[in-house]
């Protein structure tokens, strides 16, 4: 049995007590400090206070009566007592206070990580757009800098949530994102779908005979749509392609 004198100790009270407070002065702190270093340095003190505290308490308290008990069982259970209050309220501040330094390291890091994708995947959208919504995991390479894994990545995330299509140009893939057309013309936008659809090489007279345009309002699409950087124009094959692409 737990000897009366230790029980009682108004010191092992006032240290259960100390033990309690220290666990909600950790956590109410670092509920109020916004800043990381200041988290950290607040954690530290509490540390530095509960070792230096306990030791102080394990001298006055528990070495008193390490001579005087008859059995080894009941001093085990004694120096578990007057331990267990400071410690236990202590060192669950600690616990508390460290959990939820890194939940709050973890949010900011998944933040930045989610604004920096963010950032990048605009990029991607405004290159895709520049190219009348079609884009290449070389292209984003080539134009961003991003490495072609990274860019699939990106583009399949796209697809997986339908604001993409991919599509097979023979041994090349290529992505289609048919909301960077938009702003298009129902002309343009025609031309440029029968294009894609063409594996994105298409020449004028097949243009011609599929869309039932007068050749004069073809020719001026085609030529908006060069000046824009969409198609390019290969004399030889007399054929428009896909900017990049063919």
């Amino acid at each position: 049995m737990i000897n009366s004198e230790v029980l009682l100790n108004p010191l092992t009270l006032v240290f259960v007590f100390l033990g309690l407070i220290g666990f909600l002065l950790n956590y109410i702190l670092h509920r109020k400090l916004k800043n990381p270093r200041e988290r950290d340095d607040a954690v530290m003190g509490f540390f530095i206070l509960y070792a230096g505290a306990g030791m102080a308490h394990l001298m006055v308290s528990v070495f008193p009566f390490m001579g005087t008990q008859g059995s080894e069982l009941t001093l085990h259970l004694e120096l578990a007592y007057t331990f267990s209050g400071f410690w236990l309220g202590s060192y669950l501040g600690i616990i508390v206070s460290m959990a939820r330094e890194w939940s709050i390291k973890k949010g900011e890091v998944n933040r930045k990580l989610k604004q920096e994708l963010v950032q990048i995947e605009r990029k991607v959208l405004q290159v895709t757009k520049n190219r009348g919504g079609i884009v290449t995991e070389i292209i984003l390479l080539d134009e961003l800098g991003i490495p072609f894994d990274e860019g699939a990545e990106i583009l399949n995330r796209w697809v997986r949530r339908k604001v993409a299509r991919r599509l097979d140009f023979g041994v090349m893939k290529v992505y289609d994102v048919p909301s960077a057309r938009v702003h298009l013309s129902k002309t343009d936008k025609s031309i440029m779908d029968t294009i894609i659809g063409m594996q994105g090489r298409a020449k004028k007279t097949v243009l011609f005979s599929v869309l039932q345009l007068s050749i004069e309002v073809l020719e001026e699409a085609l030529k908006r749509l060069e000046k824009f950087g969409y198609l390019t124009y290969d004399r030889i094959s007399d054929e428009y392609g896909l900017r990049g692409i063919t």
